[in-house]
């Protein structure tokens, strides 16, 4: 059966783990793990056993990433680890929020998506869905850019085929932003609606999607009334 596998760290003896305690027990758990112990150190005891004692399908529990990891990129490899033995991951406060401009390492930690660009959110969804079928060029943008071998991006009808040779126009200033769509000057893909119409705020659709781009044929889940703007 399914288990909750709780983890709880103070850095010191001067601090008080109750808060956590008290946020972990009103989620609630079957087994939980607490130490008081620097995050800097690799020999965390308890730490080590709340990992070595979750499998497959049981939920690991903790307060705060600060309280999870030493560093992002060790919270990164933990989660990715954890996910890859089918171990659901639960931060409590309130979530655990990533920002990055690389979406390959974004899909390791998160389960939902939103891209920004200028301010405002012009694509969000499940991270999956968002990355196997990006509907937005600025997504579709950082697809290309991310540094990883054999990195390709969905081409679509009507979309720009290779969106990483924009790289010689300047982005909007978000002060003095152009009319119609933000993204428009370096949108290969740009239409004259793009320049007169502002959908620059992603709205979400029937299956959780949205994207703000005009430019989406026909054939694109936005227009099958998966997504909204």
């Amino acid at each position: 059966m399914p288990r909750a596998i709780a983890y709880a760290r103070v850095s010191s003896r001067d601090q008080n783990p109750q808060l956590q305690l008290d946020a972990l027990n009103a989620h609630g758990y079957d087994v939980i793990f607490h130490e008081k112990i620097s995050g800097g150190r690799d020999d965390r005891p308890e730490f080590k056993k709340a990992l070595a004692a979750v499998e497959e399908g049981d939920t690991f529990l903790f307060w705060k990433s600060d309280r999870f990891g030493r560093s992002a990129a060790h919270v990164l490899t933990v989660v990715k680890d954890l996910r890859a033995r089918g171990v659901k991951v639960v931060c409590l406060w309130p979530s655990m929020l990533f920002i990055s401009h690389n979406l390959v390492v974004v899909r390791y930690v998160s389960d939902m998506i939103a891209v920004m660009h200028s301010g405002r959110i012009v694509e969000f969804g499940p991270a999956e869905a968002v990355l196997a079928d990006p509907q937005h060029p600025y997504t579709r943008e950082l697809l290309a850019s991310a540094p990883y071998p054999g990195s390709h991006v969905p081409s679509r009808a009507g979309s720009d085929p290779n969106p990483s040779q924009v790289a010689d126009v300047e982005p909007a200033d978000p002060h003095h932003p152009p009319s119609g769509c933000r993204f428009h000057p370096p949108a290969r893909s740009a239409r004259q609606s793009c320049r007169s119409r502002d959908l620059s705020r992603a709205r979400p659709g029937k299956c959780g999607r949205g994207s703000a781009c005009t430019t989406l044929p026909a054939t694109s889940v936005q227009n099958r009334g998966c997504l909204s703007t």
